[in-house]
């Protein structure tokens, strides 16, 4: 894991895994930009895999570019909800031409159209090595 595993257990009874992180702030996000976290190396020059493998829904059921952005506390972010739930099928939502645009530049590393991901630190394609 990018925190760093603390710890790790199997509830048989639940039927779950639990694993407990090792913070380590040198490596936050800065959540495009609404967190302060320490300096990062510069602006991203990598390519993101993130529009192309996962999902994110808020609490509210708006369908978001992606799970760093904020809509509902940084205005800024608003141009990155594809959709709410309420209104369409995830799938449709995902297959959007915005999700489709997004995942394009993205794998191109062009941030032209998403500026939050300028920042972005996020290991890719997940938290885990």
């Amino acid at each position: 894991m990018r925190q760093g595993l603390a710890a790790r257990w199997e509830d048989e009874a639940a039927g779950v895994l639990v694993e407990v992180i090792s913070p380590s702030v040198a490596t936050y996000n800065d959540r495009g930009g609404t967190a302060a976290v320490p300096a990062q190396a510069g602006p991203r020059t990598q390519p993101c895999a993130m529009t192309a493998t996962s999902l994110s829904v808020d609490y509210r059921g708006i369908v978001k570019m992606c799970c760093n952005v904020i809509p509902d506390s940084a205005p800024e972010h608003e141009r990155y909800a594809v959709g709410s739930a309420a209104d369409a099928t995830l799938a449709e939502l995902w297959d959007s031409e915005a999700m489709t645009t997004w995942r394009a530049r993205h794998a191109a590393a062009d941030w032209s159209a998403s500026p939050a991901c300028r920042t972005c630190v996020q290991a890719l394609p997940e938290t885990r090595r």
